[in-house]
């Protein structure tokens, strides 16, 4: 099976943000955790959109194959 790239427009719609998000909420535990203490759900829920957008891209990658 051939491998194919995925168009670049993917990685700046997709990925940049979620590495944005994941990088402003890494500063955001380090700096606010005393202050907020419900900051602490940030992580969580960030890994539940990443897990989220990588389930949506398998499923889409599986119906765009049949």
């Amino acid at each position: 099976m051939a491998h194919r790239r995925s168009p670049r427009w993917w990685w700046l719609l997709l990925a940049v943000p979620v590495l944005v998000v994941g990088y402003l909420g890494a500063v955001a535990l380090l700096v606010g955790v005393e202050a907020l203490p419900w900051i602490v759900l940030l992580f969580p829920l960030w890994v539940l959109l990443v897990s989220v957008q990588i389930l949506l891209a398998g499923t889409r990658a599986l119906t765009a194959q049949a």
